[in-house]
């Protein structure tokens, strides 16, 4: 990856398939050794393209960035309106390959995404994390985020322990 390639564009239901792909790559990495096998399999699994696409159109509001590499994509976010009551929006997932973690893609996509909510009209922001991804946690933290909530989560029949994270946003 050369300095400045990664551009960042509006991605929507014809983009699924990178925006899982991508999603897909990143969960068997990130969360390898934090969740079980079993899970990051559900998780990944090829029927997610079409759980990508109704995630995007199911819900009015939602909003997908794509972090790409030339033709390729290498990251992701999708937000929108918070799942929990109160009028905030919500970053519900914010993804980068491997190969590009720690290499300034995960900060355009931030960037991108703060900037949705701003022109949303929104004055807060949500997220859920893994409470033992210290990785993705300290990247929230860097960005303002401070945790607000914790609770256990049941994600296709198993358990996680997961923190909620919240910000204002000017």
């Amino acid at each position: 990856m050369g300095e400045g390639m990664v551009t960042v564009r509006d991605a929507g239901p014809e983009d699924a398939e990178a925006l899982a792909r991508v999603r897909s790559l990143s969960w068997r990495s990130a969360y390898d050794g934090l969740l079980s096998p079993a899970l990051i399999e559900i998780a990944t699994g090829p029927d997610w393209v079409e759980r990508q696409r109704a995630f995007l159109t199911e819900t009015p509001g939602r909003r997908a960035l794509l972090a790409e590499d030339g033709d390729a994509a290498v990251g992701m976010a999708v937000y929108g309106p918070d799942r929990d009551p109160g009028g905030h929006a919500e970053l519900y997932a914010i993804y980068v390959l491997p190969g590009y973690w720690s290499k300034n893609v995960g900060a355009p996509l931030m960037d991108g995404v703060l900037d949705g909510v701003r022109t949303g009209g929104y004055s807060r922001i949500a997220l859920w994390v893994l409470a033992a991804n210290l990785r993705a946690r300290r990247f929230y933290e860097r960005y303002g985020f401070a945790a607000t909530e914790q609770k256990i989560i049941e994600r296709f029949g198993h358990m996680t322990y997961d923190v909620r994270y919240e910000r204002e946003v000017r």
